[in-house]
């Protein structure tokens, strides 16, 4: 029997070459913990498809270069703790090519999620899909090789353990006034993006009898998401699967003629037209995020 050498782990070396100096330097420069890629460049590399009213669905570079910019070192190191955790013996198994596109498509099968799920959340950091990709993989092995695996309870046990301190950690980043945040939606992503990977992709899904369904039923059903993704998260204004109507600005006002009172109300429009007749009526304050930001029937005009 002829035993294959392991692969040299040269995408995890790459990727955290690239990360690391980038989140310190500018942590350093700017004094910020939010820092990476996006630093070089403010606004130009996280993911986002609007900066309130202004279409910003052309710049398709923000669905991978998103992966570059970290929200703390929580955020960084425990991402970089999966990549070399994961990473290394998938890569070693599989080698340069498949690692890469492997985690590579985890990053945009987080990006469409994000996208379809929540366009008007605060801009997106980080390579949590990536992450997730490589971690749902290993999880799926373990569980159809159960009888073959040495310690598989283990196994098992130390990943959903991975999984839940991720998630800890996703959540403890988030901070409501942060310009960038990790999100629970580009995790899950990631990790529908890994699993039809590593059926379509996997070394071990082309030796099985059956894999050759196996590939097109994966592979129809990766098109699929993909294509849906994209229509639905490229609308405009955007439009997130909660929202009953589109919007692309958001603001708390006050005006106590429209209101009747001296309460701040949530406003939303669609489009410049609304946004200048707000801006000209009412005092405005800087959104929230749309966090706790009902749609208001005076929202337009």
């Amino acid at each position: 029997m002829v035993v294959r050498p392991m692969c040299r782990p040269w995408f995890i070396c790459c990727q955290l070459l690239v990360i690391w100096p980038l989140w310190l330097v500018y942590l350093v420069l700017g004094g910020s913990t939010v820092a990476g890629l996006d630093s070089i460049a403010p606004g130009s590399t996280n993911l986002m498809i609007n900066d309130d009213c202004e279409d910003l669905r052309h710049q398709l570079w923000r669905w991978w270069t998103y992966q570059f910019t970290f929200a703390g070192f929580a955020h960084i190191f425990y991402c970089s703790f999966l990549l070399v955790f994961l990473g290394v013996p998938l890569e070693g198994f599989n080698g340069f090519g498949y690692m890469f596109f492997m985690f590579n498509v985890g990053v945009l099968g987080g990006a469409c999620c994000f996208l379809f799920a929540d366009p008007h959340e605060v801009p997106l950091v980080g390579m949590d899909g990536g992450c997730y990709s490589l971690l749902v993989t290993h999880l799926i092995d373990c569980a159809r090789h159960f009888s073959r695996k040495e310690r598989p309870r283990t196994t098992i046990g130390v990943l959903l353990t991975l999984l839940l301190l991720h998630v800890l950690i996703t959540a403890l980043s988030y901070d409501a006034a942060a310009s960038s945040l990790p999100s629970h939606w580009s995790c899950f992503g990631g990790a529908i993006a890994g699993i039809l990977v590593g059926v379509v992709a996997g070394r071990d899904a082309i030796e099985r009898e059956h894999s050759k369904w196996t590939w097109k039923i994966a592979a129809a059903v990766g098109f699929i998401l993909i294509v849906a993704s994209l229509f639905l998260a490229m609308r405009w204004p955007p439009r997130d699967i909660f929202d009953n109507v589109p919007w692309c600005w958001a603001r708390q006002v006050t005006n106590v003629t429209l209101f009747n009172d001296a309460e701040y109300h949530c406003v939303r429009c669609q489009d410049l037209d609304c946004v200048d007749y707000w801006n000209d009526v009412a005092y405005t304050m800087e959104r929230i995020n749309s966090l706790g930001c009902g749609w208001s029937p005076l929202s337009s005009r």
